[in-house]
């Protein structure tokens, strides 16, 4: 197991390697030293955190599912982080060329601005990976969002029972809708509201 351990560093190192390619487009001899230079610096970072891995406590197969989890991300994140928000959205426009993302950016541009800005950002996307990790505050979140899907055929019911007018209805029921959904934008708030709050900042700075 140790000896498929090592193999399996080694992979990762030179994936590491491989991942700093793509993230930069050269146009002249410094771009290329910059480029290598940022290749190194996150290849040595890469060796240091396997070395850590590699003295934990944690079997063989669980620190390569660690590295292979948390790596890349890393990856990508600081790449990001290290570029201006102009630059990042120059780069994303580029490798988005002739897909349908594209069009979304050239008809909403502050779509773009979003997610340049949360690329950008240091906290806002880690904080949203961290939701995922949280089991035992996703199960809250989906017993109480089914509750709220049970509350909302109840009022339905209620409603169209109660209701004989036909327009009286509708206005009960876009009631229901705003009240459900509030309900629930709530109850997302709850439990993961420290999580959501750098997002939150960074739509209210770009869309007001």
């Amino acid at each position: 197991m140790l000896v498929q351990l090592r193999h399996s560093l080694t992979l990762l190192i030179f994936l590491g390697l491989f991942l700093g390619g793509p993230f930069s487009f050269a146009n002249d001899a410094d771009d290329d030293v910059n480029q290598l230079q940022e290749q190194r610096n996150n290849t040595l970072k890469l060796i240091d955190n396997l070395k850590s891995f590699q003295n934990s406590n944690e079997s063989d197969q669980e620190k390569v599912d660690r590295i292979v989890k948390e790596m890349p991300v890393k990856q990508v994140l600081e790449h990001y982080q290290s570029m201006d928000e102009q630059a990042i959205k120059t780069q994303l426009k580029e490798r988005m060329k002739g897909s349908k993302v594209s069009i979304i950016f050239d008809k909403y541009p502050k779509s773009l601005d979003f997610i340049a800005a949360l690329l950008k950002d240091k906290n806002a996307i880690p904080e949203l990976i961290k939701m995922k990790e949280d089991s035992e505050g996703l199960k809250h979140l989906a017993f109480a969002v089914i509750a709220t899907f049970i509350l909302s055929f109840i009022i339905k019911v209620i409603i169209d029972r109660t209701s004989t007018f036909l327009l009286k209805r509708f206005f009960y029921r876009v009631c229901h809708l705003f009240f459900i959904w509030g309900l629930r934008l709530g109850i997302l708030v709850y439990f993961f509201g420290s999580n959501l709050k750098p997002t939150y900042d960074i739509a209210l700075r770009i869309f007001t």
